[in-house]
C-alpha cells in the first residue's frame, strides 16, 4: 500500500513541476511579443498576460495546501503507517487530493472559473482534512 500512497505523493510533485515549467514557458512567449514585460513583469506579478497570470497563481497555490498534504503523508509514513485498514483510506483519500488538485489546476488554468474552481478546492480540503482525521486515529489510537 505505501508504494501506491508515494505514487500520489510523486503524482503531485510532477503536477507542481509541470505548473512551473508551463508559467515559464508562458512567460517566455509573452516576453518575445513585448520585452518590457521582464523589468515591468520582476516588480509586478499583474504585469503579465492574463494566461501566465493564470499559471503563475496555480503554480503558488501548490505551496498551500499541498504542503498540509506532505506533512500528513510524511507523519503517517514515520509513525509508522502502512498495510493496514488506514493504509487504504489514506491511500484512497491521498489519490482523491491529488484528483482534486488536477481539477482545480484544469479550471484554474482554463476557464478559471471560481465557483467551480471553489468546488474542487473544498473537495481537496476535505479528503486533506480527512486525511488528518486518519493520521490522528492512526497516531493516537
Amino acid at each position: 500500500m505505501m508504494p501506491i500512497l508515494m505514487l500520489a505523493v510523486f503524482a503531485q510533485i510532477i503536477l507542481t513541476f509541470y505548473l512551473l515549467f508551463s508559467t515559464a514557458f508562458r512567460r517566455v512567449n509573452a516576453v518575445k511579443s513585448d520585452l518590457s514585460l521582464v523589468k515591468r513583469g520582476a516588480l509586478d506579478a499583474d504585469a503579465w498576460p492574463e494566461k501566465p497570470r493564470q499559471f503563475a497563481n496555480c503554480y503558488g497555490n501548490q505551496f498551500e495546501l499541498p504542503m498540509l498534504f506532505y506533512v500528513v503523508i510524511i507523519l503517517y509514513l514515520i509513525s509508522g503507517g502502512g498495510v493496514s485498514t488506514g493504509g487504504i483510506v489514506m491511500t484512497i483519500l491521498a489519490w482523491t487530493f491529488v484528483a482534486t488538485r488536477i481539477v482545480h489546476m484544469l479550471i484554474h488554468t482554463g476557464t478559471n472559473n471560481v465557483r467551480h474552481r471553489f468546488y474542487a478546492f473544498a473537495a481537496g480540503a476535505t479528503a486533506l482534512l480527512a486525511m488528518w482525521v486518519t493520521y490522528a486515529v492512526h497516531y493516537f489510537l
